[in-house]
């Protein structure tokens, strides 16, 4: 008697010209002691979410001179075992929360749209997949992975904006953040705190077949769309080389991009008339122009960190600058959302704008956040604050036309945005564990 076994290796996914139509792959190994027989399985998946399995492929010149037809059913249940996906979604909005439902496998149809989060949990239980074809991976799964979405964004959304994400995060990039928190595998179990958390792990996971559906991917579609929008722009150069390394430069970016749309941006980076110091965003309203500094503090004192960069710009402007100047102030958040916090900082900035240097025109603080919406970022201003010996002043109507908030409601959950959602691995089960397919007398 001789155990037929099958372990799974891998998924991928390409689009198969014969049948016309996307197509998932599972590399696996078939077993017959002493033998291993590589092969690759070709499964469609059918609209009542059941899985065909189409075809295989040996991967080496070595193959099975005999597979028992009884096998066939348990290898397929066995693949879509490893490439169903959990999906969730928001079924019910509340006052402040919404009723969340899940399912395992293909989505109803009627909520496809709606679904904010969505993973392959037992794909991070195969064999440590390859770094190799990192970005050729996350375009196919955007292309031909039926399962992979972006709430909100279309498949030409993501691959205009893949090319430059391609760029600005290289494998190596996020393979060296992985070395950093003590990862080999491109599915470790990366901790929410390590440096370049995001996007590194919405990556990571997505090219080794995991992640489906995430509200970081929708913010990573807007720094690859804005780096696409902004690219005829001087000083573009500059931002796009910092955006790896700062999360404020992608905030200014995508900033940036969402004024141009409502065709408020006329500049990136404009000197303020001192030297070679310069400010942010170049605006204007009508007639009226407006240079905006942008900050991000994830301090635990952001107000001593804004009364620091405050005095430095007052110190890096002409003694009556060529401009407005207006500080545009966000809180990084840390996974979620921190209203204590934020009614502080509120608190101590109001109390500060009155002794702000008269070079500088006022404050917003502004707020961004994901949410289970099919939009993408939402920003809105908590607090505006005019300093009132200005040599520039500006009103109030003015900087809420500048900065008005791209939302008219709110879809709950809500997420912060570097650590929207997080899967670790099960070490505990393997999807090949019951992986004795048929015994038989033939091999």
């Amino acid at each position: 008697m001789t155990a037929l076994k099958f372990t799974a290796t891998e998924i991928d996914f390409e689009f198969d010209d014969e049948l016309k139509q996307p197509v998932q792959l599972v590399r696996s190994n078939l077993e017959v002691s002493p033998n291993t027989y590589p092969v690759e399985f070709k499964l469609l998946w059918l609209p009542d979410g059941k899985w065909n399995l189409s075809s295989l492929r040996w991967l080496s010149e070595r193959r099975l001179p005999y597979l028992p037809v009884e096998a066939v059913q348990k290898i397929a249940d066995l693949c879509a075992s490893v490439l169903k996906p959990v999906n969730v979604w928001s079924s019910k909005q509340g006052d402040d929360g919404a009723i969340v439902q899940l399912n395992l496998g293909r989505p109803p149809e009627d909520v496809r749209d709606k679904i904010w989060c969505s993973h392959r949990p037992e794909v991070l239980k195969l064999p440590i997949p390859s770094w190799d074809g990192f970005w050729d991976k996350i375009e196919r799964r955007i292309k031909f992975d039926e399962a992979f979405c972006v709430q909100g964004y279309t498949e030409e959304d993501l691959l205009t904006a893949l090319p430059h994400l391609k760029q600005a995060f290289p494998v190596d990039w996020v393979r060296a953040r992985y070395r950093r928190a003590g990862l080999l595998s491109v599915n470790g179990d990366m901790d929410t705190e390590a440096d370049g958390y995001f996007p590194a792990y919405q990556l990571a996971r997505t090219a080794c077949g995991a992640l489906c559906s995430d509200p970081g991917w929708k913010y990573l579609v807007e720094i690859g769309l804005a780096l696409e929008k902004l690219k005829d722009f001087d000083g573009y150069n500059r931002l796009k080389r910092a955006v790896t390394a700062s999360s404020g430069t992608q905030h200014h970016l995508c900033m940036a991009a969402e004024l141009l749309e409502r065709n408020l941006l006329v500049g990136l980076e404009p000197e303020t008339g001192r030297g070679s110091a310069r400010n942010d965003l170049l605006v204007q309203i009508e007639e009226k122009r407006c240079q905006i500094e942008l900050k991000e503090f994830s301090s635990s004192d952001p107000v001593r960190r804004l009364t620091d960069e405050l005095q430095k710009k007052s110190d890096n402007l002409p003694e009556t600058p060529v401009d407005p100047v207006i500080f545009h102030v966000v809180l990084a958040d840390r996974g979620e959302f921190e209203p204590g916090r934020e009614a502080k900082f509120i608190q101590d900035v109001e109390a500060l704008v009155p002794s702000i240097s008269n070079k500088i025109s006022g404050v917003v603080i502004g707020r961004r956040f994901l949410d289970g919406s099919g939009s993408g970022v939402k920003r809105e201003v908590l607090f505006t604050g005019l300093v009132p010996s200005a040599l520039h002043p500006l009103s109030t109507d003015y900087l809420d036309a500048c900065f008005a908030a791209n939302f008219e409601e709110i879809e709950y959950p809500i997420f912060g945005m570097f650590a929207p959602m997080h899967f670790g691995s099960s070490p505990k089960e393997n999807p090949n564990a019951d992986n004795d397919i048929v015994r038989s007398e033939k091999t």
